[in-house]
């Protein structure tokens, strides 16, 4: 269960959507399936420019061990090919707990 959020390029959310995936082996797999339904998100709006944010160091690291989330990167990157232009952002663990605990207190969702 991972919220996605989706940027222009002004860095206003302009989308979040929460996605549950059943039988998710590994919080690597989450944050690549975050990350792929992020752009997807991005395709439906027909957007050609976005950015999105995550804890993608660990994706990326995973990919390089033939982990199991390779699958799901290689369909990151054949959607990428449909963007103008896209931009993957690493953010710490904590900015987004803290901006997750703002938003709440704010009512924002």
């Amino acid at each position: 269960n991972k919220r996605e959020y989706l940027y222009y390029e002004s860095q206003d959310v302009i989308a979040s959507r929460v996605t549950i995936h059943e039988n998710v082996t590994s919080a690597f797999a989450a944050e690549a399936h975050a990350c792929l339904e992020a752009v997807r998100l991005g395709l439906e709006m027909k957007e050609h420019r976005i950015s999105v944010e995550g804890d993608l160091i660990s994706v990326i690291r995973k990919c390089r061990d033939k982990s199991e989330i390779c699958s799901i990167i290689l369909d990151l990157k054949n959607i990428q090919k449909e963007f103008k232009s896209i931009k993957f952002q690493h953010v710490h663990r904590t900015d987004i707990i803290a901006t997750e605990s703002l938003k709440q207190r704010s009512g924002t969702k």
